[in-house]
């Protein structure tokens, strides 16, 4: 009755207004980035060795607990590194320090002898890719999902980047470049999908 629907609106906006102050709460959450920091150098070439110095970092929520612990080390340029641990052990933030989603609570991140602090993430972000595990690919053509962030690339730089990225299998799709993907398109495997993701970050 209607003492049975009054309560149920109670119930729901109890739960909508615990909702909501969890919202507001992380909205007024500092940053995990000060984007006040460092003499923000702009460097449209951003590239060399990454060194990380003792760095650590903690995140906001659960200052803490510290998910990295004063690691030190160096990854060359054009070189391999594989982070392998268990789950939660801190592989994942260690790619965002790299990219700069996050600052380090101590310790420094250089990028070509540059603390990351000191250079417009943009820059930085422009120059180091990520490419992630489960690849997002638009209802569009092979090209255009290639062409993603440069709309104005000539079909020869995108044959290019596939082919750096090893993506050999569009020369067999029933248009090749012109094959549309999607939920309608031609269904692709996920190291096939991969691909496509590598050949957008080059």
């Amino acid at each position: 009755g209607a003492y049975g629907n009054v309560n149920n609106l109670i119930v729901q906006f109890t739960t909508a207004r615990g909702a909501a102050q969890r919202v507001f709460e992380m909205l007024d959450a500092l940053p995990d980035v000060d984007l006040n920091a460092g003499m923000k150098l702009r460097r449209e070439d951003v590239r060399g060795t990454f060194e990380l110095s003792n760095v650590t970092f903690a995140y906001q929520m659960r200052p803490k607990e510290k998910v990295i612990d004063g690691i030190n080390l160096t990854i060359h340029g054009g070189s391999t590194v594989a982070f392998v641990g268990k789950s939660g052990g801190g592989k994942s933030t260690m790619i965002h320090l790299l990219m700069r989603f996050y600052d380090p609570t101590a310790g420094s991140v250089r990028l070509g002898g540059i603390d990351l602090r000191d250079l417009d993430p943009d820059d930085v972000r422009r120059n180091v890719q990520m490419v992630f595990e489960d690849t997002l690919l638009f209802h569009d053509t092979v090209a255009a999902n290639i062409a993603f962030a440069r709309p104005d690339a000539s079909p020869a730089d995108i044959a290019a980047a596939a082919a750096a990225a090893g993506a050999d299998f569009i020369d067999d799709l029933p248009e090749g470049f012109d094959t549309v993907l999607g939920e309608r398109g031609y269904s692709l495997s996920g190291g096939q999908r991969q691909r496509i993701a590598i050949a957008r970050v080059l």
